[in-house]
């Protein structure tokens, strides 16, 4: 909601400039869209890695488990 309210208000004064101000304030729309989009495309490949350094880990322990097991069973 914080967004929309900056909107309207700047959208008041840049009437006042004219096209100028309308010019400037979409390219930094833009600019904001582009980071916000890098950032979840950063925590998308965050939680990938998680997700593969934790299957890793199972696959690890399992192994150490069922090695110490056959250790013991000899």
């Amino acid at each position: 909601m914080s967004y929309l309210f900056l909107f309207i208000e700047l959208s008041h004064t840049f009437l006042l400039f004219g096209n100028l101000g309308s010019i400037y304030f979409k390219y930094i729309i833009m600019i904001r869209g582009r980071q916000e989009k890098r950032l979840s495309e950063k925590n998308i490949c965050r939680k990938n890695v998680t997700t593969k350094t934790i299957k890793n880990q199972k696959k690890i322990s399992l192994h150490h488990i069922y090695s110490t097991f056959e250790l013991s069973t000899e």
